[in-house]
């Protein structure tokens, strides 16, 4: 997916997130809805395993926008993340 052509590419912004082995498919369906609220699409990358995740959203970050939702969707998915996580 790295030698997609044109501009957008997957960007590394969302990795190692983990969540609890139970709350991932919960996660992944939010996330999914997440995306698509930004009107993006993403890569999935992950120890599904060990629910550690590397989410890579398909963004231009030559052009504002890009850059917009570079950190309009890693700030919401810092929040996705924080409440599938439990504190011990």
């Amino acid at each position: 997916m790295g030698n997609m052509e044109g501009d957008p590419k997957p960007v590394v912004c969302i990795e190692d997130t983990a969540v609890d082995i139970q709350d991932l498919p919960a996660y992944i369906r939010e996330f999914t809805q997440l995306m698509a609220g930004f009107k993006q699409q993403a890569v999935y990358y992950a120890h599904a395993g060990a629910g550690e995740l590397h989410l890579r959203p398909i963004l231009n970050l030559k052009e504002a926008e890009g850059q917009r939702l570079f950190h309009d969707i890693t700030e919401a998915v810092a929040r996705l993340v924080k409440k599938n996580t439990t504190a011990p």
